[in-house]
């Protein structure tokens, strides 16, 4: 009981902590890998406990230098090897195991699913989703394995407590494939935003609420947003995840942002009420480092 308990707490703390990733496993045999897109005050030796993994070998595998710091909103390849990827599905040492997930692609069946992952029986997908071969749909999410953590750990993805998705009732009209992963761009000292005039990669999962709230906006570097629209956002008492809205009444600007954690507990923070990416900013034609923004989610 007491295990069920420290489990369904550290779900609870796993989603209030992880961004971006869904858990799901990008590249072919043999090598196969996460993407993780860093929270405030994380580094190369936290993401190495996280994953099971050398840190230098985790910086390595990305081909950058472990010296240098990362940054908010950076994405980070995690290799999965055999000291962090289990796939038989049996707990060792004092490792918890964190289901990992293939999004199934168009004309896409179990016996390709199982080469492509390291040739994991075939068995063992049926077991663990709860489906036969050939109830594998387009856009159904398969685990394919599981992530090995220490036990207890709570910096580990999100969506650990989720379910495989149950097969659809009737196959859909427009196929879906797995997602890919973006490649980073580096900031320029003086970098102009891309000019995404709907407000950012986001607007389309926005949903309006009730909530509403005026404030000072700080700005944080990050590499994210200056092509790609993807802008985050730093604020406190706000559910990791959430996609809020941000005016800039001096423009008449919006743009939409995801929620990557809480306002860093930091001289720097005082008097504002959230921090949004460089690129963010930019967009909403702000040229001061503080600037006053209204606020919807």
């Amino acid at each position: 009981m007491k295990r069920i308990i420290i489990l369904l707490l550290s779900v609870f703390i796993l989603k209030g902590r992880i961004i971006a990733q869904e858990n799901i496993v990008h590249g072919a045999t043999p090598d196969l890998y996460l993407i993780h897109s860093v929270a405030a005050k994380e580094t190369w030796y936290s993401l190495g406990r996280t994953y099971n993994l050398s840190p230098k070998d985790l910086a390595s595998y990305n081909k950058l230098s472990i010296d240098k710091p990362l940054e908010i909103a950076q994405q980070i390849k995690v290799p999965l090897t055999s000291a962090n990827f289990e796939q038989q599905n049996v707990q060792t040492g004092n490792n918890d195991l964190v289901p990992l997930y293939h999004v199934v692609a168009e004309k896409e069946w179990m016996y390709r699913i199982s080469v492509n992952h390291n040739k994991v029986p075939i068995e063992n997908l049926e077991k663990w989703n709860s489906i036969n071969r050939d109830q594998a749909k387009t856009g159904m999410k398969l685990i394919v394995g599981y992530l090995k953590t220490k036990e207890g750990n709570t910096s580990v993805a999100a969506k650990s407590s989720e379910t495989p998705a149950a097969p659809p009732p009737a196959p859909a009209t427009q196929s879906q494939t797995a997602p890919q992963p973006q490649t980073p761009v580096v900031a320029a000292s003086k970098q102009v935003s891309s000019g995404n005039k709907d407000g950012g990669y986001f607007r389309a999962m926005y949903e309006e609420g009730s909530k509403s709230t005026s404030g000072v906006a700080g700005i944080f570097k990050s590499t994210s947003g200056w092509n790609d629209g993807k802008y985050y956002a730093l604020m406190s008492n706000v559910v990791v995840g959430t996609i809020i809205k941000i005016s800039f009444p001096q423009t008449n600007k919006s743009v939409y942002a995801k929620v990557l954690g809480e306002l860093p507990d930091m001289k720097e923070s005082t008097g504002l009420t959230l921090r949004i990416s460089d690129a963010a900013a930019s967009e909403l034609g702000a040229v001061n480092s503080k600037f006053s923004v209204d606020i919807k989610y």
